[in-house]
């Protein structure tokens, strides 16, 4: 079960578990058709503080923009190949989901992995599942 573990001083550490799920809008495309990753954060125990998204964007893939429903992003420039998003939030609820959305055009034949990761200031209660990978071909 998530806990706060410290005395009852205020300080201590977060356990929680924190998940990312994601999928892309297509699993294939052609050069120069526009493409999007949808992230679902979910927080299955207590306020997760700092929570940091991460995605590394293929470098067969054009960044366009990326958006979050909770807190803000940094992005690579517009049309940049490759980069990394960013997405940072000062707290994930009890139950709270967050969802970033990037989007991409592809620039390239191939296929492209992109992971997205993310992370809080505390204890993961169940390791495993603060990363998800997905693929985008480009034909």
């Amino acid at each position: 079960m998530p806990t706060w573990n410290g005395a009852g001083s205020g300080q201590g550490v977060v356990t929680t578990d924190l998940a990312i799920t994601g999928k892309a809008a297509h699993g294939s495309g052609k050069v120069n058709s526009t493409n999007a990753y949808t992230w679902t954060i979910s927080n299955k125990g207590v306020d997760a503080p700092n929570v940091t998204f991460k995605q590394v964007i293929p470098s067969g893939l054009r960044f366009t923009s990326a958006t979050t429903t909770l807190g803000t992003c940094t992005t690579p420039p517009v049309n940049s190949l490759g980069g990394t998003v960013t997405c940072s939030a000062p707290t994930l609820a009890n139950a709270g989901i967050i969802t970033v959305t990037v989007n991409v055009v592809i620039n390239a034949v191939g296929t492209f992995n992109s992971t997205g990761t993310v992370s809080f200031d505390g204890v993961e209660a169940k390791p495993g599942n603060e990363s998800f990978t997905v693929k985008i071909v480009g034909q």
